[in-house]
């Protein structure tokens, strides 16, 4: 997966220290990253090069939200409860996975850091 993808890539070291910045960056900068919307797996984070990736502070305008049929454009749209609870509980466990992996790879790259 991730690891073996990145121990493919040549420029070890460096690739690491670019590859942590961006990260961290990343995890304090991006808003979309902190609310955990956009955050690449990480085999598809290295595989794709997405540390090159042009960063962003701000959140880019979103859409505005599809409105079902039968509720009139003057009328204000809102989840019900029980879609928003269940999104607040993708997103968590969304965060949650990401988080783990993102730290059990710089962990490793700690790691082959100290070794080299």
């Amino acid at each position: 997966g991730a690891w073996r993808s990145f121990r493919a890539l040549s420029g070890f070291k460096k690739l690491a220290e670019d590859i942590l910045e961006d990260l961290e960056w990343r995890r304090q900068h991006d808003e979309l990253w902190r609310k955990g919307i956009g955050i690449p797996y990480l085999s598809t984070y290295l595989n794709n090069l997405r540390w090159q990736d042009e960063r962003r502070a701000s959140v880019p305008r979103e859409a505005a939200p599809v409105l079902p049929e039968h509720v009139e454009p003057s009328e204000t749209w809102q989840p019900t409860l029980e879609q928003d609870e269940r999104n607040r509980a993708i997103r968590a466990a969304r965060e949650s996975y990401e988080e783990k992996k993102r730290e059990e790879i710089i962990e490793r790259m700690k790691g082959e850091n100290r070794a080299d």
